[in-house]
């Protein structure tokens, strides 16, 4: 009886090794000559089974048999990102120095800065900033950091420096007329008619997000007063039109709430009224 031969036997051996993490039969499925870029149907690589794993003696075995640091998966998943969701910082530095891109997006829209955040991973939070990772990024999914305070401190620090770096001064002088022009209205302080009428809308964005929008959504009080006292436009918008206060508002941060109704947020703002957009 005749029985079809399977082409990629040697690579199937490869991807179970790697999933269990065994190296020698790694080192004996390459040395017969597996391709150590095959991929199974989910697109699932030896590479991103033992980055998945944190084998962190795998990984670099397979980094030098030439595997891809930076392959995805059918849903977009990178190695990185399987690294910086689990914490691996091992496995994380070493896809780093293989040219691994610390921004890449997967089909979900998540990055490695997102998955560190879900994690409460700082260590490889910082990695990733090092390597010219944004902050940006989680600007629509801001409220994971929240969980974790180390993370949220770290990210708000990379968002107030990349805004410093991109700010130029043209732009610092229209903002800073913008301020002065903007009227603090008459405000009513209580808080759950507050929670019960405004318009939050449900989308995030990160165009134009501004270090006050975070930290809002965060509910990070200590770091929205920071920023007030610094100048922060408490009615500053992104470029969907949503303000500080309606970040605030959509995770239900009533405290935030009260600091900036304070500091003069407009009560009455809607998210599709023209307002000024953050850089």
């Amino acid at each position: 009886m005749f029985c079809a031969r399977n082409p990629h036997k040697r690579e199937q051996r490869l991807l179970e090794a790697a999933d269990r993490g065994n190296l020698n039969a790694i080192e004996r499925a390459l040395r017969a000559g597996a391709n150590v870029n095959w991929s199974d149907a989910n697109g699932f690589t030896a590479m991103i089974l033992a980055a998945q794993r944190g084998d962190i003696a795998c990984v670099r075995v397979l980094l030098y048999a030439g595997a891809s640091a930076d392959v995805a998966s059918v849903s977009g998943f990178t190695p990185l990102m399987f690294a910086a969701r689990r914490g691996h910082t091992e496995c994380l530095r070493a896809l780093l120095e293989y040219g691994a891109r610390a921004d890449a997006v997967a089909n979900d829209g998540g990055t490695a800065v997102i998955y560190a955040c879900v994690g409460g991973h700082v260590a490889c939070l910082e990695m990733l900033f090092e390597r010219g990772a944004s902050a940006r990024a989680l600007a629509r999914d801001v409220a994971v950091a929240s969980e974790h305070a180390r993370c949220w401190r770290a990210l708000l620090a990379r968002a107030i420096d990349e805004r410093a770096e991109t700010t130029t001064e043209a732009e610092a002088n229209e903002r800073n007329v913008l301020e002065k022009k903007t009227d603090a209205p008459a405000v009513n302080n209580d808080v759950s008619a507050v929670m019960a009428t405004t318009d939050a809308p449900a989308r995030r964005t990160d165009v134009g997000t501004s270090a006050l929008m975070l930290a809002a959504a965060a509910g990070d009080e200590e770091s929205v007063r920071m920023l007030i006292e610094k100048g922060a436009n408490v009615n500053a918008r992104d470029k969907n039109g949503s303000t500080a206060l309606m970040r605030a508002v959509e995770q239900g941060h009533h405290k935030i709430l009260r600091v900036l109704l304070d500091s003069g947020a407009d009560l009455n703002a809607t998210d599709d009224a023209p307002g000024v957009g953050s850089r």
